[in-house]
């Protein structure tokens, strides 16, 4: 809120089951859960590439050499969090002016860590080297980038980059 406040950007809250077609005309969005929660992400024209759900990051399809699944790491069989991946779409908005992100983690925590990750103009400049794009340079109009999110009691305390993709439509 404070990025967009000091862009004198009006903002809004709702849940995503509340959000129509008509919510997402003239304005950016940032929808915050998995594609579960967010069902309007699986109409928009481009194939997602990653999926964050039950534990774990989905590569639904998967290069030569890249692993099919992300998983995260508990402490126990059904304790706490240690490690989530999680997922930052970007897709162009319903208008061309606009963009929907959408920061995707099955444990709440790892949702948290990529909103964290969005808001930190370091975090920022290595997305764009991770990328290959100078930070003049726009970013693709569509594109997944997956991290690593480390965990103490629930907190972030580290993130690294795992992989991205360019979306096509």
């Amino acid at each position: 809120t404070r990025l967009l406040t000091e862009q004198r950007a009006p903002t809004s809250v709702k849940r995503s089951r509340n959000l129509s077609w008509e919510d997402l005309k003239g304005r950016n969005v940032v929808l915050l859960g998995s594609q579960k929660y967010n069902p309007q992400i699986l109409k928009f024209p481009y194939q997602p590439k990653f999926e964050a759900d039950r534990g774990r990051v989905t590569n639904l399809n998967p290069a030569p050499g890249e692993p099919s699944e992300y998983r995260h790491v508990f402490e126990g069989k059904f304790a706490a969090v240690l490690e989530a991946y999680s997922v930052i779409s970007v897709y162009p908005g319903i208008d061309p002016t606009t963009r929907l992100t959408a920061l995707a983690c099955s444990a709440n925590e790892g949702t948290g860590g990529a909103a964290e990750y969005v808001t930190r103009p370091d975090m920022m400049k290595e997305m764009f080297e991770k990328m290959g794009l100078r930070p003049e340079e726009p970013l693709p109009a569509a594109f997944q980038y997956v991290i690593k999110v480390k965990l103490n009691e629930g907190v972030p305390v580290q993130f690294s980059y795992v992989t991205h993709h360019i979306l096509a439509k």
